[in-house]
């Protein structure tokens, strides 16, 4: 794998856990909803570039969803609930997977660097801020 598709997995793994940790806030409101009661509400709505606008929410029990795709669908916190904790699974599944193909990859680049040190001491790795030769290159691969 190039170094392209190491990067995709890196930004699609932060981007699983972004979106992990924004259904799981959007699970704790919608529980929050049910559990005061609360059928209409006033709130603030970020419309870009930290400017807000003063909202009303006449009716909570239905709310709209980011699918994705830039598409959101209408649900009941019930429906809404069901849909999140399938999405969660969905992606800590792919977390797994995305973590498991980081790894193997980290170990692909590796073993080619352990052995040029095996064969070669003159080789000097030095990541920035770590020291040189053999000391350095141990440090890196810690």
């Amino acid at each position: 794998m190039n170094a392209t598709g190491f990067f995709h997995f890196r930004f699609v793994f932060l981007l699983n856990s972004a979106m992990q940790m924004h259904s799981s806030d959007l699970k704790k409101n919608i529980q929050n909803l049910e559990k005061n009661s609360v059928t209409s509400l006033q709130t603030l709505v970020n419309l870009g570039s930290e400017v807000y606008m003063q909202a009303d929410v006449p009716d909570t029990r239905h709310i709209f969803v980011d699918v994705g795709m830039g598409f959101h669908v209408e649900f009941t916190w019930s429906e809404a609930l069901d849909f999140i904790s399938m999405r969660e699974e969905r992606l800590a599944k792919q977390i797994e997977e995305h973590s498991q193909q980081i790894a193997t990859i980290n170990a692909e680049i590796k073993m080619p660097l352990h052995s040029l040190i095996a064969n070669d001491n003159s080789i000097q790795l030095q990541p920035h801020g770590h020291g040189h030769g053999q000391e350095g290159a141990e440090q890196f691969f810690s």
